[in-house]
């Protein structure tokens, strides 16, 4: 047992570091020294990935599940192997196109329609939600695990204020709102930030790696005794028995290889973030090295904890906290619970930065200026507008997640609830990919196919987890698990029969259906390999440059308008005030206010102060 005041000194101490960097992060930057534009810097923003299902669930699962945990550490690996040119193409088309989330990204490609955006962002904060749920589960349960007597029923407190994932969520949004809210352009790199969750993923590492070599060296004569005596005392140990060729591994293998692009924090991190393209070739090998590192010891500990913890009563879950902590190592137990915070907080300070973007920009900035547009009235200055949202969207992000996780924090292991987030996530990939690939995919076959899917992962996982918690009435499968026969967990056929019911419908839509010019023009940009940018037709906006210059400074302030123009008239030669507004113009002014409100009400706020019909063919 640890006394409360030490572990919150050290927790306490932990988070003011993190915002010393991440103020100094920003501080380079905005003095025109940035520290985080660096190969290093990025492979490491995108561990991020690794979170506490990672470092505390991985153990956990190994303990139960075999070597199945392999396949949430293989999934990436492999795509950054295979797919790194697909990486590439995305990071591309999104600095081009100034896109702010994947939201942005997958409505961009099928002609900026702001029904799909909505849809993603339900889909993808459904998908989340449970996700930062489990963060604040895992530190609360670890914290209640160190300053407890051993032996004590580590459950959620009864008074909020007695709750360690209370004051986790206000630290958090008080974090998010500090260094991921300074600027409305959402395009923008946060330089403070990024350097904050690179030195996270640093100390999860170390902290995983402590543990386990503390593991294999002070509890063993030597290494090779953790396979023996295992061998001798737990025979039925599942990682004995357990087998890499089973469809289980497999798909969550595919999941993960998803996950590390379709998972909101991780298309902020590996393509918002990136600064370079060329980063992506050191990313392919510092990457691996580091997801290689992290499951070095999983099996040690798993073998371990059910050595010495499988009569006291521990979840495995919690092996790599309560392992040292039993055996007298506290200082070891405390770095151990540093490295799960880290794994949690990082997670959900991008996870949060992401999502809240995709709500603000997508769903409530667009219903502001509709409004605003139906009862006539000008959009003035936005700048204030778009930071509160986004700040407020964030909080009550936060809000929702610690509600979810008091309501319904008796949920399974850390695994399940990760894979739960891994399958809502997955529907984005038709879309996603096949929007890459397809020229002939259009909005309709998007729509129905992210509709189909979540519906069945909905009425298969999400609900039947849920309404055991709050003891609803579950509902009968739509589609048996033993249909012809199939020898798989009721989770891997669910998964399989969401996506194939999403890939079908995404290209049955897509055929019988047409698109508009405009999507496919959009469509060609996506892709073409390389891509040559659109040909714009004459808009339906009769305006003069100096009309832009007026709105974009109304909006986004004299500074950056001077910025713009600056860099336009650099690249297009110069554009007198009383001149009529090009097409490049026009079209480029969209960009830039999109990045800021999301490209729906980007259109919303031009149609509205330049008279005439939306910017579009």
């Amino acid at each position: 047992m640890i006394p409360d005041w030490h572990l919150l000194l050290i927790s306490l101490t932990y988070i003011a570091v993190l915002f010393a960097v991440a103020w100094y992060g920003d501080k380079r930057a905005s003095s025109g020294k940035p520290i985080h534009n660096r190969p290093l810097i990025y492979s490491l923003s995108l561990a991020v990935y690794c979170t506490s299902w990672t470092f505390y669930g991985a153990v956990g699962q190994a303990s139960t599940n075999g070597w199945l945990f392999l396949a949430i550490y293989a999934g990436p690996i492999l795509f950054l192997a295979l797919f790194w040119p697909l990486l590439e193409r995305i990071i591309r088309i999104t600095k081009e196109k100034r896109l702010t989330s994947i939201a942005d990204f997958i409505a961009t490609r099928y002609g900026k329609d702001p029904s799909l955006a909505v849809l993603v962002t339900i889909v993808a904060m459904v998908g989340v939600i449970p996700y930062i749920a489990l963060q604040l589960k895992a530190i609360s349960t670890t914290y209640e695990l160190l300053t407890q007597p051993l032996g004590f029923s580590v459950g959620i407190p009864e008074f909020i204020f007695q709750d360690t994932a209370f004051y986790v969520s206000l630290l958090m949004a008080a974090f998010v709102v500090m260094f991921g809210t300074r600027d409305i352009d959402a395009s923008e790199q946060h330089p403070g930030m990024i350097l904050a969750i690179s030195l996270e993923s640093v100390i999860k590492l170390v902290a995983m790696l402590a543990v386990g070599v503390w593991a294999v060296t002070a509890l063993y004569d030597t290494p090779a005794d953790v396979v023996r005596i295992a061998r001798e005392t737990t025979p039925d140990h599942p990682l004995f028995h357990s087998s890499f060729v089973s469809v289980s591994f497999m798909l969550q293998t595919l999941l993960a290889g998803i996950a590390i692009l379709c998972l909101p924090r991780q298309f902020q991190v590996g393509v918002v973030e990136n600064e370079s393209t060329d980063h992506i070739q050191s990313a392919r090998w510092m990457f691996p090295m580091y997801l290689g590192l992290m499951m070095l010891f999983i099996a040690p500990l798993a073998l371990s904890g059910h050595l010495f913890m499988k009569d006291l009563g521990f979840s495995p879950d919690t092996y790599v906290v309560s392992l040292p902590l039993v055996m007298g190592e506290e200082t070891l137990a405390m770095f151990a619970f540093i490295g799960g915070a880290s794994a949690a907080t990082s997670m959900i300070i991008v996870a949060t930065i992401a999502v809240s973007t995709m709500i603000s920009n997508e769903v409530i900035l667009p219903l502001i200026f509709r409004k605003q547009q139906r009862e006539g009235q000008r959009p003035e200055s936005v700048q204030g507008l778009v930071l509160t949202v986004r700040r407020l969207v964030i909080v009550l992000l936060l809000l929702s997640a610690y509600l979810f996780y008091r309501l319904a924090g008796g949920l399974e292991s850390l695994a399940a609830i990760g894979l739960l987030s891994f399958a809502a996530i997955a529907q984005f990939a038709p879309a996603l990919f096949g929007g890459l690939i397809w020229q002939g995919a259009n909005r309709q076959g998007a729509i129905a196919g992210i509709l189909g899917g979540t519906f069945v992962w909905f009425q298969q996982l999400f609900w039947p987890v849920v309404s055991q918690q709050f003891g609803a009435n579950s509902i009968d499968a739509l589609v048996p698990y033993d249909l012809l026969g199939f020898d798989m967990d009721d989770f891997s056929f669910a998964v399989i029969v969401s996506l194939m019911v999403n890939v079908t419908l995404y290209i049955v839509f897509s055929v019988v259906s047409s698109s508009p010019v405009r999507e496919r023009m959009l469509a060609n940009d996506f892709t073409s390999v390389r891509a040559t940018p659109e040909k714009r037709p004459k808009s339906a906006l009769d305006c003069k440059v100096d009309d832009v210059r007026v709105v974009l400074e109304r909006i986004l302030g004299q500074e950056k308008s001077d910025q713009f123009f600056h860099s336009y008239q650099g690249n297009h030669g110069l554009q007198y005030n009383n001149a009529p507004a090009s097409n490049d113009l026009l079209h480029d002014a969209e960009e830039l206010l999109g990045s800021v409100v999301g490209s729906s009400s980007a259109r919303l706020i031009f149609s509205t102060l330049l008279g005439g019909e939306q910017i579009q063919l």
